[in-house]
């Protein structure tokens, strides 16, 4: 099912059957990077043209049957291997509205096309599908904890004898900074860092032992869903001791409320930002949605200092089975809440 956020109308009666529609999307190695792709040619016949982000060596199994279902839809398309060709091909098609699928894409990846998506000043909207089940799966969660105490320091000794790399698959990963999101910081000033908990505790350890740091603010992730709601309790296990050290500094958000994500930051990273005069790190470790939270943040505050903190070695089968609902995050609905505001530079009518 395809949800409309802030409306709750169905998909069909978004009215863009005489629009010249841009599809955006990663073909990436989760089954959802072909849900919104499948509903989409199902329900709307539409000029529309495709871009497929491709994860070279990695993207296999999908890959056909993407090809197969734009053949039948009749969508003209494109696979690319690099981004920093996608504002010319953006350009050179001439869309009125673009749709931006970040359900398989990577959180630098969401950052870069956000932002090419946003400077070029065409309406847009982020679609997102949820996973059925996510990785680590709910049965190594069982395994780590006794139910009868909920011992978490236990459970940690216990996640620890199993960590290994097909397991959290970014057991080995590196530090990187685009040059596009490296922030203005003021020299002399201390370093605050914003960063989330999650299920891969050795990019959060990597940037603590990389940094100089004074300050810290770290978010816990708490699932809406009810069949999800143990993998808050499986982030303070994986996360333990630093969870344990940093209490006092932990705040508690929704994965998938993205404006509860977005106030939050807002408020306490400018708070820090002019009247204590910190230099902000931001780090989006956090869930998609909290991701588009982030993107937006830098988007209106681009003193913030963005760090990414990627994996040397993808893991393809360890991320997600299955897909959910997919959410269109409107045009309307980012632009009213997530900050500062522009105007389509192309109107569209229908």
């Amino acid at each position: 099912m395809i949800k409309i956020i802030p409306q709750p109308n169905e998909f069909q009666q978004l009215q863009f059957h005489n629009s010249k529609n841009l599809l955006i999307f990663s073909a990436g190695f989760e089954e959802r990077c072909i849900a919104f792709l499948k509903e989409y040619s199902k329900n709307l016949l539409v000029h529309c043209h495709v871009i497929i982000i491709n994860y070279p060596n990695i993207n296999k199994e999908w890959q056909n049957e993407i090809a197969d279902i734009l053949e039948i839809s009749k969508f003209s398309y494109e696979f690319i291997d690099d981004i920093s060709t996608l504002a010319n091909e953006i350009l050179s098609y001439k869309p009125e509205t673009i749709f931006v699928d970040i359900s398989s894409m990577d959180r630098l990846t969401i950052f870069r096309v956000l932002k090419i998506v946003d400077e070029i000043k065409i309406t847009y909207n982020i679609i997102y599908t949820e996973a059925e089940k996510y990785y680590p799966l709910i049965d190594f969660y069982n395994d780590l904890i006794d139910f009868s105490n909920k011992n978490y320091e236990l459970a940690f000794d216990k996640y620890l004898e199993k960590e290994n790399s097909p397991l959290v698959y970014s057991y080995d990963c590196n530090l990187f900074e685009d040059e596009n999101f490296i922030g203005l910081p003021e020299p002399g000033y201390p370093v605050l860092l914003v960063s989330f908990f999650g299920f891969k505790r050795s990019r959060l350890q990597l940037l603590l032992q990389s940094l100089e740091v004074d300050k810290k603010i770290f978010i816990l992730s708490e699932p809406l869903r009810e069949d999800l709601k143990w993998r808050k309790d499986l982030q303070k296990i994986i996360n333990f001791d630093l969870y344990q050290k940093n209490k006092t500094f932990v705040k508690e958000l929704k994965t998938f409320n993205i404006l509860e994500s977005y106030q939050f930051l807002e408020s306490h990273i400018c708070e820090n930002l002019t009247s204590l005069k910190y230099n902000v790190i931001l780090s989006p470790l956090g869930s998609k949605g909290q991701t588009i939270a982030c993107f937006y943040l830098w988007r209106n505050h681009k003193e913030i200092r963005i760090i990414f903190s990627l994996p040397k070695k993808f893991y393809p089968d360890k991320y997600s089975l299955g897909y959910r609902d997919t959410f269109i995050f409107t045009f309307e609905f980012l632009n009213k809440n997530l900050g500062k505001t522009w105007k389509p530079s192309i109107q569209v009518t229908h």
